[in-house]
């Protein structure tokens, strides 16, 4: 029952690994699949007047664009439509004076009895003449109907009001005339009041619209100024040649490649669109699948491939947002996010191929320019090379610095390479690689301790300000377990000697082998190294109970670590540095002691693990037993405490404990021979000294480990490493 539980674990495991792949495989393919189309088409990267072309650019199709303003027509335009202005003319009320009413109703009255009769007739008469009544000069009508206009506006002063009028529906003096005859004819008056009434009207009408200069220009320059310009199309064909490689580009061809990428449609785009999708989703699944066969521990590790996934989506979002603004593609800082990578995981060749696949997308991505490629490769390559040994953040400004240099020289190359202009070179090369090497710089500076506190990982800056003795739980660990501090610092110092000698990361090794007893704080009088010329207090504990003294030190160090916030590499030296050894000695012991009836099993005298995961844990596990070993040997030399450490290692590997790390054999043979120099180096023989005249014995002095009692010139030495 218990197998098949396992068996169906192991099963969802594997399950999630495989969904969260996929998950994040998806992500990456959407993300760049979406960058490209929210790109447009670039033909020339950072192209601008006056440069010199780095490539030969033709038009893949047929297009027409506005060139510069056709003065002439746009001239003409403005007249036609100035010439569709209409006239103003402004209105003048007409009024009949006081005296000549009189008269009128005068003439009126005498031929009429009827009181009602002649109002009614007095203001028919009135309202043909005074009613709205418009009245322009006979030549001026006919001068607007020479010129064929139909409709003028009509401006009234006293209302301050527009409006348009046909020129057919205003009257001339004589056309009021006629309508007075007109209207006197249908009136039961004599001839004679109608002449009177008919000479005192006349005498009354005039022109009462006159032609406005002032309003009618205003208008015509709102019509003018409402003619858009008339831009000269020019006509580009399929296939030609917009600008050849090496000329200097001139405002009209840089129009052309402006408006070649506007008339470029989305579906004329769908070739080159999907064309640029299959190719980087394949680069990335291809990516995913070398990372699964050669590197395949990194593409199990949840965290570590996530982490990589945030720096390439990191780097793309900030390229293409850099493809919007001034600043030219080569200005994109792609070399940092392999090295924050690197400086996370010290993995150097998962950092080379991360490196290569960044530069590629990018390169792709920003201008499918082969010469920003090249220069992101060779930049991010640098990178990664200058933050080898990064240990203090002064070290991550040089980096930077190298990396625009770098930079500066590829650009120089690639220039030249290009037969570009000399001064075209210098100042975008200047420009870029300045840019460039600050922007390495503030994202190593501020995006590295981020993911560092997200991801529970270290860098050397961090591992060298826990190597700190100051640092609150190693001062602590001097106060109430001396021994093992002493034994820790020992441990230390063979791991990172080791460490060295195969190209693991020796200051994680020393750091990590400091906090890797930190568990005995809390009970250090039952571990030996803290006892001195006190009892043992395991000979009052029976051998079962002393085994779970000694393993819970493992679990106190865990919970120390996350009581400090240790982050988990540091961690897992607390973890794995006894593996699933057996705690030997308690073992017999109780084998020993045991009765007829007990079944002691060897299983319950080992630590549960895991086994070292890494190279710098499984160091520290070996460094820690050797070292206890080679304490323990009576009258030591170099022979003895060879045999010891292959003893050691030997029993460590044939007891599986080297399993599931990367050690090879020769990585072990390099790590016995730096073990056995540096302890025959602390463990020699003394010489012994002849008596002297008062008969007393001189030895040498037994001597010091150098990580006990060292000067303060030595201190602070290695205080600054």
């Amino acid at each position: 029952m218990k197998i098949e539980i396992k068996t169906l674990m192991l099963d969802r495991n594997k399950v999630n690994l495989f969904l969260l792949r996929i998950v994040l495989l998806i992500i990456l393919c959407s993300v760049l699949i979406i960058v490209n189309l929210m790109g447009k088409i670039r033909f020339i990267s950072d192209l601008r007047e006056d440069d010199v072309a780095s490539r030969s650019i033709y038009s893949p199709i047929d297009f027409t664009y506005n060139g510069p303003i056709d003065e002439l027509k746009t001239r003409q335009a403005k007249k036609e439509a100035a010439k569709k202005a209409l006239s103003v003319y402004s209105r003048q009320a007409l009024k009949l004076g006081p005296e000549l009413m009189a008269r009128l109703q005068g003439a009126v009255n005498e031929g009429l009895k009827d009181s009602h009769y002649k109002s009614q007739a007095v203001e028919s008469i009135y309202s043909i003449v005074f009613s709205d009544s418009l009245f322009l000069n006979l030549d001026e009508k006919k001068r607007l109907r020479d010129n064929n206009v139909e409709r003028v506006i009509i401006f009234d002063p006293a209302n301050n009001s527009s409006k348009e009028y046909l020129l057919a529906d205003i009257k001339t003096v004589p056309d009021g005339r006629d309508e007075i005859n007109k209207t006197l004819a249908k009136e039961k008056l004599s001839k004679k009041e109608k002449d009177e009434v008919f000479s005192l009207i006349s005498s009354a009408i005039r022109p009462n619209i006159f032609f406005d200069a002032e309003k009618t220009d205003k208008i015509r320059g709102e019509l003018e100024n409402s003619v858009s310009p008339i831009y000269s199309q020019i006509n580009v064909k399929k296939n030609e040649l917009i600008i050849d490689k090496g000329q200097v580009v001139t405002k009209a061809q840089l129009s052309k490649i402006k408006a070649l990428s506007g008339v470029y449609s989305h579906r004329e785009l769908l070739p080159f669109y999907l064309g640029i999708s299959i190719l980087l989703i394949t680069f990335l699944i291809v990516s995913a699948i070398f990372l699964r066969i050669y590197f395949s521990k990194v593409y199990f590790s949840n965290k570590e491939l996530i982490l990589l996934s945030v720096l390439f989506l990191l780097c793309v979002a900030l390229g293409k947002a850099l493809e919007f603004s001034p600043f030219s593609s080569f200005s994109v800082p792609v070399a940092a996010f392999p090295m924050v990578y690197f400086m996370l995981t010290t993995n150097p060749a998962v950092a080379f191929v991360f490196a290569a696949l960044l530069s590629i997308v990018m390169g792709i991505t920003l201008s499918n320019n082969i010469g920003l490629l090249i220069t992101f490769f060779i930049c991010s390559i640098t990178g990664i090379t200058a933050v080898f040994k990064v240990r203090r953040r002064s070290h991550i400004i040089q980096a930077g610095l190298l990396v625009g240099c770098v930079q500066f020289i590829a650009m120089l190359g690639w220039g030249v390479f290009n037969n570009l202009d000399y001064d075209l070179i210098l100042r975008q090369a200047l420009e870029s690689s300045f840019w460039n090497s600050l922007g390495t710089v503030a994202i190593l500076m501020i995006v590295l301790p981020i993911l560092e506190a997200l991801f529970g990982l270290v860098t050397n800056i961090t591992l060298l300000e826990l190597s700190d003795f100051n640092q609150p739980l190693l001062k602590d660990m001097v106060l109430k377990a001396p021994g093992t501090y002493h034994h820790s610092l020992m441990v230390g110092n063979l791991s990172e000697a080791a460490a060295e000698s195969i190209g693991a990361n020796s200051l994680l090794a020393r750091v990590g082998a400091y906090f890797h007893d930190i568990g005995k704080v809390e009970k250090a009088e039952y571990f030996s190294e803290n006892q001195y010329d006190q009892e043992n207090k395991h000979n009052v504990l029976n051998p079962s109970m002393s085994k779970l003294v000694i393993m819970n030190h493992v679990k106190e160090g865990v919970d120390l670590a996350k009581k400090y916030r240790l982050r988990q590499p540091i961690t897992d030296f607390i973890l794995q540095h006894h593996g699933t050894s057996l705690v030997y000695y308690f073992y017999r012991r109780a084998l020993e002691e045991r009765d007829a009836s007990q079944d002691i099993k060897e299983e319950g005298f080992r630590y549960l693990g895991p086994k070292p995961q890494t190279k710098e844990t499984a160091i520290c596990l070996l460094a820690d037993s050797v070292e206890a070993a080679a304490r323990a040997i009576e009258e030591p030399t170099a022979s003895k405490i060879e045999d010891a450490v292959h003893t050691v290692i030997n029993n460590k590997f044939i007891d599986g404990q080297l399993d599931e790390c990367d050690l090879k054999l020769k990585d072990l043979e390099k790590i016995a021979r730096v073990f056995t120099r540096i302890l025959t180096g602390i463990y020699h023989n003394r010489v012994v000294y002849p008596e002297n005249k008062n008969g007393t014995v001189y030895k040498e002095q037994p001597k010091q480990d150098f990580n006990i009692k060292r000067n303060g010139k030595e201190n602070r030495k290695i205080d600054s490493l």
